[in-house]
């Protein structure tokens, strides 16, 4: 079963993660095109992008929430190790499966957050209030499956790490 996941399952969800990353670095620079035309717009022309607010706010979405699984398969979010590498090997893998557990809960309840949000604006038919309103689930379809891609590299890191602490492959 721990083979199946390093040889079939990690590398699609690395390059499903590399594609949500690529869509993020879209979103960057989407975002910095569109702040920058803001600024020159306003103090240039005295005529400022009316929706330049709100749709930097659906980008800075996309930026976090397609990065996030990346980073967490990449090891690139931030880590606290002085207590763990006083531990000796086995009580680092115990601590690691302890952490990847806390992980993963955390993860289910974004995804459920995620999904909760998305329903309400689906159900109440909620627009935004910008210029061109068009309904927030839309933008909002970004976090569930921002948050699902990183509950899904959680798990396979909690059963890697469950793997480790077994010594099985």
């Amino acid at each position: 079963m721990f083979s199946a996941i390093k040889g079939k399952v990690e590398p699609a969800l690395l390059k499903a993660n590399e594609f949500l990353a690529s869509l993020g670095i879209v979103c960057l620079l989407c975002l910095t095109v569109l702040i920058t035309a803001n600024i020159l717009m306003r103090y240039f022309l005295n005529a400022p992008i009316s929706w330049a607010d709100e749709y930097s706010t659906y980008l800075l979405l996309g930026i976090i929430f397609f990065g996030l699984a990346y980073a967490l398969q990449d090891g690139a979010h931030i880590k606290i190790d002085f207590v763990t590498v006083m531990l000796p090997a086995g009580g680092q893998k115990v601590l690691l499966v302890a952490v990847h557990v806390v992980g993963a809960f955390f993860a289910i309840l974004l995804v459920l957050g995620a999904y909760s949000r998305v329903h309400s604006f689906w159900e109440f038919n909620t627009q935004s209030m910008g210029e061109y309103e068009f309904p927030l689930y839309l933008p909002a379809l970004v976090l569930i499956l921002g948050c699902g891609m990183f509950l899904l590299v959680m798990v396979v890191r909690l059963v890697q790490s469950i793997a480790d602490l077994l010594g099985t492959d």
